[in-house]
């Protein structure tokens, strides 16, 4: 009996030049939630890079590069 195999897509966020960025790159680490994240707290309630890291278990260099729109 054949078996019966789903396919499934996968779509990647790409720049203008095709190459891979945000949660699709393979490099990728932290999700684009969790980066949302970070920058919501950080203009909402004013929370430190310490806080965040905290929150996070991330260092608190790369949220503060995070919520400065630095990276990502």
């Amino acid at each position: 009996m054949p078996s019966i195999t789903q396919v499934t897509r996968k779509y990647l966020e790409v720049n203008e030049l095709g190459r891979r960025i945000n949660s699709s790159h393979p490099n990728s680490s932290v999700s684009q939630d969790v980066v949302d994240s970070i920058r919501l707290l950080r203009e909402t309630l004013g929370l430190s890079y310490s806080t965040l890291a905290i929150i996070f278990n991330l260092p608190r260099a790369t949220c503060g590069k995070y919520a400065r729109y630095e990276i990502r």
